[in-house]
């Protein structure tokens, strides 16, 4: 393997893991203020489910079935409570079934550019003319 590739391989490698480390930072950051303002509050906006939480749940909802593991969230208890408390309510429930959180996070797969189809390709998959 030519040198270029290997590195441009390591850079790709580097690149990956700091954008990782980047977008944790960023959700950890997100989800502290949100701890911090349920800290005090049972819902986001007011004394009942209003607009604002069940968009905070339909967001919140893919995270915590695909990549929100326990030992993630609990760094969040406040978090955790008002997200099990409002999924686990009947009108909720119906729409978004049973929510079972992550037990692990899946395996991130390298990226790949998509092939370019080639111009021999691309002529085959015209309709002839008749």
């Amino acid at each position: 393997m030519p040198i270029f590739c290997v590195g441009s391989y390591r850079f790709s490698v580097l690149q990956s893991t700091f954008a990782e480390e980047a977008a944790i930072s960023s959700l950890k950051r997100a989800l502290t203020a949100l701890n911090t303002h349920l800290a005090s509050n049972t819902y986001l906006v007011g004394h009942s489910v209003t607009l604002a939480d069940i968009i905070m749940i339909c967001n919140l909802t893919l995270g915590f079935k695909r990549l929100l593991t326990k030992n993630f969230t609990s760094e969040f208890p406040h978090v955790e409570r008002y997200f099990w408390k409002l999924v686990n309510q009947p009108n909720f429930r119906k729409i978004l079934g049973e929510v079972k959180q992550a037990e692990s996070v899946p395996a991130v797969q390298s990226a790949k550019k998509p092939s370019q189809p080639s111009l021999r390709n691309l002529q085959r998959k015209r309709p002839r003319k008749k």
